[in-house]
This record gives C-alpha cells, structure tokens and sequence, in this order.
C-alpha cells in the first residue's frame, strides 16, 4: 500500500544533499547565502512556516536574516523595514509571509525580481513560485506527467492554482482549472489522470470526484480539527478507490521548502559569484 502514496521526503533529500554542497563552495569563497524573511503578526501558520523555513535553511548552510512586525504596524515603518531587507547586497533572496496586511500588500511589487525568490511578482519575477514548482517537481520524479496526461488543477488562487496551471500549459499539457463556478466539477475532476488541489479546504476531494487509477497531489494545508493539519484529500477515499496521492504532512510540503532554498542558492551564485 505504501507505494501508493507519493512522499516527498526522498526527492527533498536529494535536493538537500546538492543545495548544502553548493553553499559549502559559496563559503569556501567567503560568500554566506542569505534569506531575508518579512513577516507582520504572529498568526500560527506564518510562524509554522517559518520555524520550517529556518530548520531547513540551516541544514543547508543558507542563513536567515528575520525582520518582523506588529500586524498593525503603520504602511511608513512596514515600508522602511522591508526597503532595508531587499535591498541590503548580502540578502540574496526575500520572502514576505503571504497575505500581507492590506495596507502593505502593495510593498511586494517593488521588491527587485532577481531577489523575488518566490515568484510573487509573475513574469517580472526571477523565480517561479515555489509551491507549485515543488508540486511539479514531485510529480515529475514519480513520472506522473507522460505526454497525453489529462491533468485538472482545482483553485484558481493567484500564488497558487493561476501559476500551476500556467506553468503546466507551458509544458504542453491541455489543463482544465475547476472552480466554484465550474459546472459539473465531479465529471471534470473525474476525467483527469493527474489531479493538482489547491484549495485549503479539509478532506472535501473525496469519492464523489475520485476514480480507480487516478493520481492527486494534494497542495492544500487545512486544519484537521484535532491540532493537526489534512489536505484538501480524503486520503481514506483515495486508499479505497486505488488512489496514488501525496500526503499531508510529508508530501509537496517538504519540496516547497527545498525549491525556496534552491531558489537562494542559485540568486547567490547569480548575484555573488
């Protein structure tokens, strides 16, 4: 049973093996590889986020610079702040925790694109999205994405589901995005072979939706209600069913982390070097 649930632990792992090699060189050079990470309040999951980050940056050798803010701080102060960390030389990369406060959303798109480690300003960005890129990455180091492949991306979100499907199309695949004004989203969701959920909606993708051999990387982070967290799947359907799909916790999760540090490493080599 277990090979049918596609874990991202082995593929992060390999990452994490070549990002600490490549940081090691950069220091051997005297060049230390920095994150800057903005952040305004202290909701939970920005600070789970950011524990993960950290941890992971470190085991790589990518130092983190943290510049955090009340989540009332005035738009002057918010500005100053984040105007100091993206723009500081040694800060190879920024990654404001999303959404800002909306007063200050607008402070993102004057970030530089090369230091736009996750892909918040679209085509002006150096980098891709970092979630949807991990999602990708996963499915294609299980080969998931053979030509002829119907995929369906479920959520249209703009950091998310409107990146994913871009970056699919751009690979060739014919991509049906199912929202809340799809009709019919069972039949559609039900043709596809590869199914991409990005909604953040606990368990809701379940039988109604799900058929034999049908694949789902689930990209969603729900509470489950007991101090935990679920995907948008219903992984006790999907193991009924024959379902292949990525698990929550242990699944795109891990490669969003690793694709940020990626992300760092390559800015520093790019900038640095």
């Amino acid at each position: 049973m277990d090979d049918m649930i596609l874990r991202g632990g082995p593929l992060r792992d390999r990452l994490k093996d070549d990002l600490k090699m490549r940081c090691d060189d950069l220091r051997a050079k005297g060049i230390v590889p920095a994150l800057g990470l903005f952040r305004m309040g202290e909701k939970a999951d920005d600070l789970s986020y950011e524990r993960s980050v950290v941890k992971f940056m470190e085991s790589i050798g990518v130092e983190v610079v943290i510049s955090a803010l009340a989540e009332d701080a005035p738009k002057p102060l918010a500005e100053l702040v984040f105007f100091d960390l993206y723009s500081k030389r040694d800060i190879d990369g920024v990654l404001p925790l999303m959404p800002l406060p909306a007063p200050c959303m607008p402070l993102v798109e004057r970030m530089l694109p090369e230091k736009d480690v996750d892909g918040l300003l679209g085509e002006r960005s150096g980098f891709s999205p970092c979630t949807p890129e991990g999602a990708l990455r996963l499915a294609e180091h299980y080969g998931l994405l053979a030509g002829g492949a119907k995929v369906a991306v479920i959520g249209r979100s703009a950091l998310v589901g409107n990146p994913l499907a871009e970056m699919l199309r751009e690979r060739g695949f014919d991509v049906a995005v199912v929202h809340s004004q799809t009709e019919d989203p069972f039949a559609v969701v039900k043709a596809a072979d590869v199914i991409f959920s990005a909604v953040g909606k606990p368990r809701f993708l379940d039988g109604r939706y799900l058929r034999a051999g049908q694949t789902v990387i689930d990209i969603g982070v729900c509470d489950d209600g007991c101090g935990g967290i679920c995907g948008d799947l219903d992984e006790k359907a999907a193991s009924a069913l024959g379902v292949r799909y990525s698990p929550v916790p242990g699944g795109v999760g891990l490669l969003t982390t690793a694709v940020l540090g990626e992300h760092v490493v390559s800015s520093c080599e790019q900038r640095r070097c």
